[in-house]
């Protein structure tokens, strides 16, 4: 990752871990066997081509979405989440920098990677479903979210449902 990273800083290519490497990177680690950027989708063909340069193959390709098989000795996938100019700006703006995969990695907010998952959940296959509410409940244990804030109410009305939001209050304990 290293190289891709220095390789993409360089291009003026900005991306965002998300994903459970970003997980990982507020410090509850968990098993994950890919790399998830979130870029704009603007800049999906200089990614394409830094990715083909560096050995990766482009394996499954849809409009918000590219998945690329590793080149040979690399062990993770890599999936490239594509977002429009100003909704990347927004995740941009509010993220962090933290240390991940041996790279300073620009990571979302917490709340940003919650909305990212939920929408994952709504939209995604539903065998990743209980890992992506366990991320959820992970992400909100280490910022001590509060369930019953009428934001993270409002954060899973717009991103998820009245259901996960419900499941999120059991999983952490009502403290009303």
């Amino acid at each position: 990752m290293e190289v891709i990273h220095a390789k993409a800083t360089g291009q003026g290519l900005r991306h965002l871990l998300i994903g459970g490497q970003a997980v990982n990177a507020y410090g509850e680690p968990r098993a994950t066997l890919d790399v998830d950027l979130l870029i704009p989708v603007d800049e999906r063909g200089d990614w394409k081509q830094l990715l083909v340069e560096e050995g990766f193959r482009c394996c499954h390709e849809a409009d918000h979405f590219a998945q690329f098989s590793p080149p040979y000795g690399v062990s993770w996938r890599l999936d490239l989440m594509l977002v429009g100019a100003d909704t990347f700006s927004r995740l941009w703006q509010d993220s962090t920098t933290r240390p991940a995969l041996g790279i300073q990695a620009r990571v979302p907010s917490i709340e940003h990677l919650i909305a990212l998952k939920l929408h994952a959940l709504r939209h995604g296959p539903c065998d990743r479903a209980d890992k992506d509410f366990a991320d959820i409940v992970t992400l909100a244990r280490v910022a001590d979210l509060d369930p019953e804030s009428p934001a993270v109410r409002e954060v899973f009305l717009r991103h998820g449902n009245p259901e996960l939001h419900e499941r999120l209050r059991r999983a952490l304990g009502n403290r009303a």
